[in-house]
């Protein structure tokens, strides 16, 4: 049987995290690699060029993400005030929350 005593602790390279990066990257996963590259920069204290892009993309895509995640909220809870400050017989059928 094996207990979680057994089990032998992973130790990953960076060019591990890079390489699961990379997958990441390539998935769309932009948090992912994020948290991939935060492991290489735990390991290794000089990025190469190669590194620090993947770093880049990885903090604009998920910076951008939410962004985008934020701004489309907003528009929806506008939308909604909008809706029942412009249509008042509809407040009943529109939540606010």
């Amino acid at each position: 049987m094996n207990s979680s005593s057994d089990r032998k602790k992973v130790i990953y390279t960076a060019e591990d995290y890079i390489y699961r990066a990379r997958l990441a990257e390539k998935a769309l996963r932009y948090e992912d690699m994020l948290i991939q590259m935060r492991n290489v920069l735990g390991l290794k204290k000089k990025l190469t060029a190669d590194e620090r892009n993947l770093l880049v993309v990885a903090y604009k895509n998920a910076v951008t993400t939410r962004r985008t995640g934020v701004c489309i909220d907003r528009y929806i809870l506008i939308s909604k005030i909008c809706i029942c400050f412009c249509f008042p017989s509809h407040t009943s059928s529109v939540s606010l929350l």
